[in-house]
């Protein structure tokens, strides 16, 4: 009884913070959430938090970051048996990395949080060994380590397990996007001489397209292969799908289409 009380309460809370301009998708096809939640989006709670969770991954504000993690932890506290919180908790945890590494320029604090979400995606693996995105999750930290890591001590374990983590990842669900999308990043920053190959990241990164069309993470990742190549317009396209998909993302707005200007 206390703990359907409580998520009443909890739903209500969200709500007021939650942005009003929510993505809807088209009827005939499924969003990310829905290709990798599932049925588990037919709890209201789930669902709310989701949309928040997506709201502050294209935002970054640090202000609702924070607030939506807060409300994370509560679910924690009243159920710490839910892999499904310790894996939203890991992605608000993630986005705070690209606030304070990428946009204010603070290293030890992105750092910090970037172990914290590691520990975060760990937690959810421990309780769900069968939930896809949370391997996939995990794989992109591991990889993203080599950022705050010596590479040359740390590039070939992290590496590893990066790898290790994401084939887990599309072995569990063939169709989650983002399992894609991670390994399509493995090979775009990849060194060759460590199996790097832009040829591979964009076969990847086309595969996450079809799997979900609407999913603007996908043509980002596509954008930034062809912009590599030095295909500006081809680049400007995608990121400009992105942020029609998308029109919260900050990232494509004040930086990805800056620089195809």
């Amino acid at each position: 009884m206390f703990n359907k009380i409580f998520k009443i309460l909890l739903i209500l809370l969200i709500s007021s913070i939650a942005n009003a301009d929510i993505q809807v998708n088209s009827p005939k096809e499924k969003s990310f959430a829905e290709i990798v939640l599932k049925d588990l989006l037919k709890d209201t709670l789930v669902n709310r938090i989701n949309s928040l969770v997506e709201e502050v991954e294209a935002t970054l504000d640090e202000k609702k970051l924070v607030e939506v993690g807060k409300l994370i932890e509560d679910c924690i506290e009243k159920e710490h048996e839910n892999f499904l919180y310790y894996y939203f908790l890991a992605r608000v945890h993630y986005s705070l990395v690209n606030l304070f590494n990428c946009v204010k320029g603070d290293k030890k604090r992105a750092e910090r949080y970037l172990e914290s979400s590691l520990k975060m995606c760990q937690k959810s693996i421990k309780l769900n060994k069968r939930f896809s995105d949370s391997y996939r999750l995990a794989g992109d930290i591991y990889g993203r380590l080599l950022e705050f890591k010596n590479p040359i001590l740390y590039g070939y374990l992290y590496g590893s397990k990066a790898k290790r983590l994401v084939e887990k990842a599309i072995e569990l669900d063939s169709q989650n996007p983002e399992g894609y999308l991670a390994r399509g990043r493995n090979y775009f920053f990849a060194p060759p001489a460590f199996g790097g190959s832009k040829h591979k990241a964009i076969k990847d990164f086309e595969k996450a397209i079809e799997l979900c069309p609407g999913y603007y993470m996908s043509y980002i990742w596509l954008g930034e292969a062809y912009f590599s190549r030095g295909e500006k317009e081809e680049a400007k396209k995608l990121f400009e799908k992105a942020l029609q998909l998308e029109p919260r993302s900050n990232w494509v707005k004040y930086e990805l289409l800056n620089k195809v200007k």
